[in-house]
């Protein structure tokens, strides 16, 4: 029983989101990840094409629809000047095949895990939280089986 409970608040409050509608903001202290041009293709951890329209921009497969406004994007994104500044390296395709990430160790920066209980986007469960939450409703559902 106690493991069906679990099982069941780890599908309910987890499930995973491709963010690739982004907006670019003015501040780095405003954005999700930091990112930098680079002048090669082979320079970069991602390959980005932009797309016309937002329902092009479905995956995390390098196809970013750029939003006017912070709160139709998925991820806010600072561009910076210098490469050692930034957290991901991206280079603009001429193609939508050519898409996609060169580097895996960094496409988690456009995954992102969100409780289906809350619908604020800011609001990120990782794991190590998720296990801590485990924790503690194994904890209470010992305690009331023993009581």
């Amino acid at each position: 029983m106690k493991q069906f409970v679990l099982f069941g608040l780890l599908t309910l409050t987890t499930q995973y989101l491709l963010a690739q509608k982004v907006c670019s903001v003015d501040y780095k202290n405003q954005a999700d990840v930091s990112v930098f041009v680079v002048d090669y293709a082979n320079q970069a951890d991602l390959k980005v094409f932009k797309v016309d329209y937002s329902n092009q921009a479905d995956g995390n497969k390098g196809l970013w629809f750029f939003t006017d406004y912070e709160n139709q994007s998925d991820k806010k994104i600072f561009f910076v000047d210098y490469k050692n500044q930034s957290e991901l390296k991206i280079f603009f395709v001429d193609y939508a095949n050519q898409a996609g990430w060169q580097s895996n160790s960094k496409n988690t920066y456009f995954t992102e895990s969100r409780s289906l209980l809350s619908p604020n986007k800011n609001m990120v469960l990782t794991p190590h939280i998720l296990v801590k939450l485990m924790e503690f409703v194994s904890s209470k559902f010992i305690y009331i089986y023993l009581v």
